[in-house]
């Protein structure tokens, strides 16, 4: 036979029998195979039909999620017992500093020097992460967002409504809601270990650190260090209706500052027998709650002290204070919460009421609601 003519009809039966199986192969891809267990075996080339919704029909909700139960976030209601109350039956002692032979308070030459802000750089930090599973829409900063830290000290909310954070160790810093400005030693601040956040009437920012006190007014840090004997370490600090600042130590007392930059230290000499003060705080009428550790309360009245000692009301500190309208005390202490209305203590101490014994703080908010941290 020709080997053309031969070459001619081989090349015609392989076309032929690809045409067939093309069409086989078409028809076998028309078919379609509804697949239930991801461990069937399934034809080379078939299409699988898949029970689902087309993804282009989801509609994400960007929102605050919706869910079927509201589920409490661990605060489920309980009715307070009533507390043990504790009448003022005993004397209080009323000590005057500079009388009964107690020294005038202590005039303290402060080390004391400007430093100009170096603005540190702007953060972005993204949007707060939501825990939203139960009735309040709780949102929360880490490090995953964008903070050097997650180790906090101390929260303010200042006039401007930004937020500030003391770090463990390295600074503070103020949040506006969409940026992060962080200020260190580098930048003028007194010390990186920051334990306590105020903001004055005249909208300063102070921080207490372990190495002393900085004061910002946005353009400079004012930084104060005690002079030698005296500890740098600072707990907290408040001010009075006058404008006076009392700044809480650890190891040595109480000191006031006067709007002449004058420091003035309370201590055992002038009747305040309280090495270290956990807590201060300013009552409607412009007087001095002093918590002290192991050694319960004292309030100044600008010219003397009453002393509620541990082992009469209190068993050992109190850690903090806030007031009511009506003018009640909340402290809260190791061994609870007390209400104290100027005649009589109330003694919440069930832990199975606030979880611990041992409350860190307290918040008396606009409608009179008590919140402790325990």
């Amino acid at each position: 036979m020709n080997r053309r003519l031969y070459s001619f009809l081989v090349i015609t039966a392989v076309c032929l029998l690809a045409c067939k199986a093309s069409d086989r192969g078409e028809a076998e891809m028309k078919r379609e195979i509804s697949v239930s267990n991801p461990n069937d075996t399934l034809p080379h080339g078939v299409s699988q039909k898949f029970e689902g919704i087309p993804v282009d029909s989801i509609n994400i909700v960007k929102e605050k999620a919706s869910f079927s139960e509201i589920f409490p976030l661990k605060t489920n209601a309980s009715i307070a017992p009533i507390p043990d109350t504790v009448r003022l039956d005993f004397d209080v002692p009323y000590i005057v500093p500079g009388k009964d032979s107690l020294a005038d308070p202590v005039k303290l030459e402060m080390k004391y020097w400007t430093a100009p802000l170096i603005y540190p750089e702007i953060h972005k930090v993204s949007k707060p992460l939501s825990r939203d599973i139960s009735q309040f829409d709780i949102h929360y900063l880490s490090k995953e967002s964008g903070l050097p830290s997650s180790a906090t000290n101390s929260l303010l909310k200042d006039e401007q409504s930004n937020l500030w954070i003391s770090l463990t160790g390295k600074g503070i810093l103020r949040y506006d809601g969409s940026e992060i400005i962080h200020f260190t030693t580098d930048h003028g601040l007194v010390d990186n270990d920051i334990s306590y956040l105020f903001q004055d009437s005249k909208g300063d920012i102070w921080a207490c650190g372990s190495r002393g006190l900085s004061q910002f007014d946005g353009q400079y840090f004012y930084n104060y260090s005690m002079p030698a004997g005296i500890s740098s370490r600072i707990t907290c600090i408040t001010e009075d209706l006058a404008g006076n600042k009392w700044i809480g130590t650890w190891g040595s007392g109480l000191i006031m500052m006067n709007d002449k930059n004058e420091f003035f230290q309370f201590h055992d000499e002038q009747g305040l027998h309280a090495d270290v003060i956990y807590c201060l705080n300013v009552d409607q009428a412009g007087r001095i709650w002093i918590g002290i550790r192991n050694n319960g309360l004292a309030v100044y009245d600008q010219t003397g002290f009453t002393h509620y000692k541990a082992g009469t009301v209190f068993k050992k500190s109190v850690r903090a204070i806030d007031f009511e309208k009506s003018g009640s005390a909340w402290l809260g202490t190791e061994y609870g919460l007390l209400r104290f209305d100027g005649k009589m203590f109330l003694d919440y101490q069930q832990k199975e009421i606030l979880g611990n014994d041992l409350v860190w703080s307290i918040l008396v908010d606009s409608k009179g609601n008590i919140w402790s941290s325990t």
